[in-house]
C-alpha cells in the first residue's frame, strides 16, 4: 500500500465516491516560498523550514494519482506561490499527461509575457485563479515588497487575460477579490460603500478588457462569480475564513464534541517537506 493509500482509508461503514476516488481535490505544495507578504495569509508567521519539493517527489505523487485514479484535481499551492518553483511547468505538463486536472492558484506578480505564453501553452487540462484579494493599493506595497507597482501588477494580470481571451483554444481563468464583512457588522452603511468600491474595481477590469457588458456586484452574496469575457470571470469571496489560526487574540476557540469538515474526507495535502496532512 503506498503512502497516499495508507493516509486515507474508508471505514467500513462509510461510503466511497461512486466514481472510487479517495479525493476531490490533493493539493501539493511545491514550495512554500512566496514573493507576496499579504495580510491574510499565516505564509510569514508558520514555523515550518521554507523549502521547495524535490521532483522526484511530486513525480512520484502525480504518477500514482493518476495510475490510481485517486483524484481528479491537484492543486500546486499551500501558502507558497506556484511560479517561484523553477520546475512548476514541468509538474504542470506531467499533471495532465496523468489524466490529471491542474488548478493553479497564483497571485500573479511573476507573469511576464514570457511566463503567460508558457504557462497557457502546457496547461491543456485546468483553471487558473488569479489571486489579486486585496485592493489597497496603500498596503500593496508592503505586500510586494515594494518590487512591483500597483499599476504594473494590475497590468500583467489584465494582459494574462486578454492572452486567454484571444486563444483558439483556452482554460477558464477567474480574478478573485476578498473583502472583509467581519469588519462591517451589519452596519448597512460600510456594506453599501464597500459594494460601490468592488463594483468600481469590477467595472474597471470589464473596461480594461472592452468589455461591455457586466453584472450587478452583491457582496452579501458570498462565493459569487461575475463574467468578464469569453472564458474569464470576476469572483468575490469573504476574508478571514480559513482557520483558527488567524482568529483574534481576543477570541477563545470552545472546541465542540460534535461537527463534520468536509474538507477532512475530500481533501488531501501533500506539503514541500514531504508531511502528509488533510
Amino acid at each position: 500500500m503506498s503512502i497516499l493509500e495508507r493516509n486515507h482509508t474508508y471505514g467500513k461503514n462509510s461510503s466511497a465516491r461512486p466514481n472510487k476516488e479517495l479525493w476531490s481535490i490533493v493539493l501539493i505544495e511545491l514550495t512554500s516560498h512566496c514573493n507576496f507578504s499579504c495580510s491574510f495569509c499565516p505564509s510569514d508567521s508558520m514555523v515550518r523550514k521554507k523549502t521547495g519539493m524535490k521532483r522526484v517527489l511530486w513525480e512520484k505523487i502525480l504518477n500514482e494519482l493518476g495510475e490510481k485514479k485517486m483524484t481528479r484535481k491537484v492543486f500546486f499551492h499551500v501558502l507558497g506561490e506556484p511560479l517561484v518553483y523553477k520546475d512548476l511547468f514541468d509538474a504542470i505538463a506531467l499533471a495532465n499527461d496523468c489524466g490529471l486536472s491542474v488548478s493553479l492558484y497564483t497571485n500573479g506578480a511573476l507573469l511576464n509575457e514570457e511566463r503567460s505564453l508558457k504557462l497557457l501553452e502546457v496547461l491543456r487540462n485546468g483553471c487558473i485563479v488569479l489571486s489579486m484579494q486585496e485592493f489597497d493599493l496603500n498596503s500593496f506595497h508592503q505586500r510586494s515588497h515594494g518590487n512591483l507597482s500597483w499599476k504594473e501588477y494590475i497590468k500583467r494580470l489584465q494582459n494574462f487575460v486578454r492572452m486567454v481571451e484571444i486563444r483558439e483554444k483556452s482554460i477558464p481563468v477567474q480574478v478573485h477579490c476578498m473583502i472583509d464583512m467581519r469588519s462591517m457588522g451589519w452596519n448597512l452603511f460600510k456594506i453599501l460603500r464597500e459594494q460601490k468600491c468592488i463594483q468600481a474595481v469590477y467595472d474597471h477590469w470589464r473596461n480594461a478588457l472592452g468589455i461591455s457588458k457586466g453584472k450587478r456586484i452583491n457582496i452579501l452574496n458570498p462565493t459569487a462569480s461575475y463574467p468578464l469575457g469569453a472564458h474569464s470571470s470576476f469572483f468575490v469571496k469573504y476574508e478571514g475564513n480559513w482557520s483558527n489560526q488567524l482568529i483574534d487574540n481576543q477570541f477563545e476557540v470552545i472546541p465542540k464534541d460534535r461537527g463534520h469538515c468536509a474538507l477532512m474526507t475530500d481533501t488531501f495535502v501533500v506539503l514541500s517537506d514531504g508531511t502528509c496532512t488533510f
